[in-house]
């Protein structure tokens, strides 16, 4: 993998992981299309780890009183002090984070191979793509209404992390999906999307978690691809080999775009223009689906 290859996959990451169009699915077909070796699972999460840094750095307060309230609720319940209503409510928003995480949890860890496997499948991940523009265009008719962060009960919490989990297939946009299952309980528009990206925080950090062995075993086969005879007995066939370089500049690149996408993603649920993503997810999918018939076999 070159420095370009890994600067235009995290552009690619950022601008697409809040944007509802699916960032696994883009990264999936995009080396595809362009001829370019699959990029290694564990570069998938680590550019999933930059833009979950752009959540982290945008939610900062948020994610400050969620932990103060947590703590705080906590430490009360061990010394039996009463706790302020805003830092039990933040306490109670720590707790439907933590649940809403267990379905990608538990889906991330008993399918592993499977998702993993998805992920050298472009037809499928196409074909997930006409799914997601799906979603969008049922999230836009339910979005409708009113419910604020505050009032999340479990049941939200739980249906909003199962989407969570279906969407670690490759395609199926997590941001789009997590949005949808909001809205269809009827959070506002303003609500939807910010407990969409705060739930994806701890998600993405496990899944990372599960991808660290992996993350320092890339360094060797990286590292002995320029021993002559070397490199074709440790690297699977079709996998690109990223250097620290090339991680370090996608992750860059994934945390930067992935901040202007944020605000973008704000602005256009808050306008109701899913159905501009819904398009194009289907333009993307069908156009995809043409091509692998048509040209090249992958």
């Amino acid at each position: 993998m070159t420095s370009f290859q890994a600067l235009v996959l995290g552009l690619v990451q950022g601008a697409t992981e809040f944007l509802p169009v699916s960032s696994s699915g883009h990264l999936v077909l995009l080396p595809a299309f362009a001829g370019w070796p699959t990029a290694p699972l564990s570069f998938d999460v680590a550019l999933h780890v930059g833009t979950t840094a752009a959540v982290i750095v945008f939610y900062a307060r948020d994610l400050g009183r969620i932990v103060r309230g947590a703590a705080l609720w906590l430490i009360s319940a061990v010394r039996r002090r009463e706790v302020r209503q805003d830092d039990l409510a933040s306490a109670r928003l720590a707790g439907w984070l933590v649940l809403g995480s267990v379905p990608a949890a538990l889906a991330g860890v008993g399918l592993k191979s499977w998702f993993e496997s998805a992920f050298e499948k472009p037809p499928s991940v196409a074909v997930a793509l006409l799914v997601t523009g799906a979603i969008l265009l049922l999230a836009h008719r339910c979005a409708t209404g009113r419910r604020e962060m505050k009032t999340l009960t479990w049941r939200d919490a739980l249906l909003i992390g199962c989407a969570q989990a279906v969407a670690i297939f490759p395609g199926i946009s997590r941001s789009g999906s997590t949005i949808a299952a909001g809205l269809s309980r009827g959070l506002s528009r303003r609500s939807a999307p910010r407990f969409a990206f705060l739930l994806s925080v701890p998600a993405v950090l496990g899944a990372a978690v599960l991808q660290a062995k992996d993350l320092c075993e890339n360094a060797v086969p990286a590292a002995a691809a320029v021993v002559p005879g070397v490199t074709a007995n440790i690297v699977p066939q079709g996998v690109a080999i990223a250097g620290p370089m090339q991680y370090a500049v996608g992750v860059f690149v994934a945390f930067v775009s992935g901040l202007i996408a944020i605000k973008l993603v704000l602005i256009v649920v808050e306008r109701a223009k899913l159905t501009w993503f819904a398009l194009y997810c289907w333009a993307v999918g069908l156009g995809s689906l043409v091509w692998l018939a048509t040209g090249p076999s992958l």
